[in-house]
């Protein structure tokens, strides 16, 4: 059963409020395997930390009315939703033995963000107790030929130098972490900075075998393969088909009407067998994930995206 976010981060929102701020950024290594961490040592000086505590607590209260599901493969986070995970099934041990104790990272220089900026954490701390507010990073701006960009510095604007980088924050984070727990409200950017791509694409051979294996047997299984392997989306959806529970129950019969009665592409069966179709990528998907349902009220017919199970 959901739980309101208002009680559950109530005492997040407390070490936001009394806690001392750092700033840690998180680069992607050149080989995407990993991630170094660096410290914001200079400039943080009292009037950002007020700014930045401030811009905390607001997006902490925009969060108030939100529910708090328990983590789950089969279903996409609702507008007004959080997912919560421990940290061990978030897989984040590393990454918090990193927040948690910011001042020992190397101190960030300019020449780190010549490499990728992957994301950056606000870290409150109090003496027993402390929290990170984490945002992926899209942009950041560096001084140079056809940019005007300014710093307002002694009541003036000044042009950065040249081996200046200048970086923007936003008034919203994505995953709110401590020593315990993971609160993802932007599902995407957990996956993009902490899901294993190669890790997944490596299961993909023997997700498909499952299929064939329960009865469905797929004619060109190469293409629906290389297919998952290259989205991570599709990579999702297939995880979720396998963990089901259901899949003895999904027949060729069963999928033959299902495209007669939602007038669905025909091409995805091929001399009873499921046949990939790049046109219609992702249409054998969506069937085995049951996504095609109709209402027990008004009858009607609907493809979703999003499923809770009802008992």
């Amino acid at each position: 059963m959901a739980k309101p976010a208002r009680q559950q981060l109530g005492a997040i929102e407390e070490i936001v409020a009394g806690g001392n701020l750092s700033v840690v950024l998180a680069f992607r290594e050149p080989s995407e395997t990993g991630i170094q961490y660096r410290l914001l040592r200079a400039d943080v000086d009292e009037g950002f930390r007020r700014s930045a505590v401030e811009t905390a607590i607001t997006a902490m209260r925009r969060l108030h009315d939100f529910d708090i599901e328990p983590y789950e493969s089969s279903r996409l986070l609702g507008s007004q939703e959080l997912f919560h995970r421990t940290v061990d099934q978030a897989g984040l041990d590393a990454l918090v033995q990193k927040l948690r104790q910011p001042a020992v990272l190397e101190s960030a220089s300019y020449r780190d963000f010549d490499d990728k900026l992957g994301f950056y954490a606000f870290v409150f701390q109090q003496p027993h107790a402390w929290v990170a507010l984490m945002r992926q990073a899209f942009q950041v701006h560096v001084s140079g030929i056809h940019k005007l960009i300014a710093v307002f510095r002694q009541q003036r604007l000044t042009k950065p130098s040249a081996d200046q980088r200048v970086l923007r924050f936003d008034d919203r984070f994505d995953l709110i972490v401590d020593q315990k727990d993971v609160y993802i409200d932007r599902e995407e950017a957990f996956e993009t900075l902490f899901v294993d791509r190669q890790a997944w694409q490596a299961r993909v051979p023997a997700q498909i075998d499952l299929l064939v294996e329960g009865g469905l047997p797929i004619k060109n299984l190469p293409e629906l393969v290389a297919a998952c392997q290259s989205n991570l989306n599709m990579m999702r959806k297939l995880q979720r088909i396998v963990d089901s529970g259901y899949l003895e129950q999904i027949t060729i019969a069963k999928i033959e009407r299902l495209v007669r009665e939602y007038k669905l592409s025909p091409t995805v069966i091929s001399d009873g067998k499921l046949y990939f179709d790049s046109v219609h990528r992702w249409q054998i998907l969506k069937m085995l994930d049951d996504d095609y349902l109709r209402s027990g009220m008004t009858d009607r017919r609907y493809e979703v995206n999003s499923k809770v199970t009802v008992t």
